[in-house]
């Protein structure tokens, strides 16, 4: 018995020898916070809130575009988590680091249902500007797409859906 144990523990030295030791996981930089959006609709209704005298956010509202905190972003930059937004044009974000995709779901408009593109070549610093715009609109119109235009992109994309 204490032979057959000695020989197994050769093995795995054996082997732990040839393939090296597992390495320790580098550790993440932490990304400073980020923001849910502001949908461009609350924005004007904000102005004619004021022009009326009126508060312009209730604290339900305010809630919708909260603030996210540093573990959060960190987490949809270097982890994969999904980031559902506040906006008029853009649902959810999903940020993929080891592939360097960033996955988009569009809300549907005009009795369209919901679109999603995967677009490539998106750097770990474009996705921290994602996560970190108060347009989420506005990032995919500067960094993903050629604004203005209905079929161009910046991006290599895929539709998915």
């Amino acid at each position: 018995m204490a032979g057959k144990l000695k020989s197994i523990f050769r093995k795995l030295g054996t082997r732990l020898y040839r393939t090296g030791r597992p390495k320790a996981p580098t550790p993440k930089p932490t990304v400073a916070g980020g923001h849910r959006g502001i949908a461009a609709g609350s924005l004007k209704m904000r102005h004619e809130r004021m022009e009326k005298g009126e508060a312009p956010y209730s604290g339900e509202e305010i809630k919708q575009w909260e603030n996210l905190s540093p573990s959060q972003a960190t987490e949809f930059v270097y982890d994969g988590q999904p980031l559902f937004v506040h906006s008029s044009n853009v649902s959810m974000f999903q940020y993929f680091p080891e592939d360097r995709k960033l996955m988009v779901e569009f809300l549907g408009k005009g009795g369209r249902p919901p679109s999603a593109y995967m677009y490539s070549n998106v750097t770990e610093e474009e996705a921290i500007e994602a996560v970190q715009s108060h347009s989420k609109g506005g990032f995919c119109w500067d960094v993903l797409r050629v604004r203005g235009s209905k079929t161009e992109h910046k991006k290599p994309y895929q539709r998915i859906r």
